[in-house]
C-alpha cells in the first residue's frame, strides 16, 4: 500500500514522463480494463467536491505488469481519470449538484485554472491509496477476475458487459470496432456500460440453432459465451484464433441486412414506433443471419421478395 498525490499521479499516468523520471508507468486503460465512460456532471462535480474537502475514498486497485515494468489499475480507473481530467481543465463544476450548495455557489462553473491557488494545491495535493497486487494477478485470469468480482460486486453491481470485459475483452474489442457503424443505422440504445456491444452480441447469440425453449436472450448469451469463449483465457484466445475473421464477417453481413430493411422502408421512421418494435426488429434481424449466415449470393437473390413478405406479415399488422 502506498500514497501517491494527484500531481505524481498526472505525470506517472504519461509513459514518457515517468519512464524520464524513473517512475513505475501507471496505466489506468490496460487491455483488460473496460471502457472509460465519462461520469455525468453530477457524479464528477461530486467527485471533486470530495477532493476540495479532503474526504478519504476507496483505494486504487492495481496489478504489476512484469514485462512493461507497470502498474495496471483494476479497481479505480474512473476516479483516477475524473479527476485527471479535472486537474488538466477538461471540464467544469456545477453548483447544484454540490452537497453544500453555499461551497457550490463558490466553485459553480469552475475549471482547474480559475480555482484559487489554494484550492488548486489542495488538489494537486491530494492523496490516492494505491494498494498493489503482485504480476500473477496479471498472467492468472481466473486469479484477476476473482479479485475483481470481489472489488465490484460486494460493493456495486457491475452489469453482466462490464463483468465479463475481464476474462472476454478480446471479443468485446473485435463488437467494438464495428458499434459506430450499427449505431448509426440502427441500434436505439445508449454507448454506455457497453449496452451496446451487448446489443450487437445478442444479435450475434440470436442467429445460431435456437434451443426448442429458453428463458430469456440473457441465458441464450450466457450459453453462447460459455459454448464458444469457454471460462479460461486460453479458451478465449483459442477461439478467437480460429473464429475472428468469422465474426468479422457476421458483423459486416449485419450491417449490410440492416441496411436492405431500410432502404426498403421495413423499419418505422417514426420514432415512437420504432421504439415499440425495436425487439422484434431485432430478432428479424437476427434470423435472417440465421437463414443466410455470410452468404452474399444467395442474399441479394431473394432479399427482396422477403423483405416483401416480412412487410406484409409483421409491419401491416398489430405484433
Amino acid at each position: 500500500m502506498c500514497s501517491i498525490s494527484l500531481s505524481i499521479i498526472n505525470l506517472r499516468t504519461n509513459k514518457e514522463f515517468a519512464f524520464t523520471m524513473n517512475e513505475v508507468y501507471i496505466n489506468k486503460n490496460p487491455d483488460f480494463q473496460r471502457e472509460y465512460e465519462a461520469w455525468d456532471d453530477k457524479l464528477k462535480t461530486r467527485f471533486i467536491e470530495t477532493i476540495l474537502i479532503g474526504r478519504a475514498m476507496n483505494p486504487i486497485w492495481t496489478i504489476y505488469n512484469a514485462e512493461e515494468k507497470s502498474e495496471e489499475v483494476l479497481d479505480g480507473m474512473h476516479r483516477l481519470t475524473t479527476a485527471l481530467d479535472y486537474l488538466n481543465n477538461k471540464f467544469k463544476l456545477n453548483s447544484k449538484y454540490f452537497t453544500d450548495q453555499s461551497r457550490g455557489t463558490i466553485y459553480d462553473k469552475k475549471s482547474f485554472e480559475d480555482l484559487p491557488p489554494d484550492d488548486q494545491q489542495k488538489i494537486r495535493n491530494y492523496n490516492f491509496i494505491f494498494n498493489q497486487l503482485d504480476s500473477s494477478y496479471r498472467t492468472d485470469i481466473n486469479k484477476r477476475r476473482d479479485q475483481y468480482e470481489i472489488l465490484n460486486r460486494s460493493s456495486r453491481t457491475l452489469n453482466d458487459y462490464e463483468f465479463n470485459k475481464v476474462l472476454y475483452g478480446k471479443f468485446f474489442d473485435i463488437i467494438s470496432i464495428h458499434k459506430n457503424d450499427l449505431k448509426k443505422i440502427f441500434f436505439n440504445v445508449d454507448d454506455k456500460r457497453g449496452e451496446l456491444q451487448t446489443e450487437i452480441i445478442d444479435i450475434i447469440v440470436l442467429s445460431n440453432e435456437l434451443p426448442n425453449s429458453w428463458s430469456s436472450v440473457n441465458s441464450l448469451r450466457d450459453k453462447y459465451y460459455e459454448d464458444n469463449l469457454g471460462n479460461t483465457e486460453s479458451s478465449v484466445n483459442d477461439y478467437l484464433k480460429n473464429n475472428q475473421d468469422i465474426i468479422n464477417d457476421k458483423l459486416c453481413m449485419i450491417k449490410k441486412i440492416i441496411n436492405a430493411l431500410k432502404d426498403n422502408k421495413f423499419f418505422s421512421e417514426e420514432k415512437k414506433n420504432f421504439k415499440k418494435y425495436y425487439l422484434p426488429y431485432k430478432f428479424v434481424i437476427s434470423r435472417l443471419l440465421y437463414k443466410f449466415n455470410t452468404n452474399i449470393a444467395l442474399f441479394n437473390r431473394h432479399i427482396i421478395d422477403i423483405i416483401e413478405k416480412l412487410k406484409l406479415e409483421i409491419t401491416s399488422v398489430d405484433i
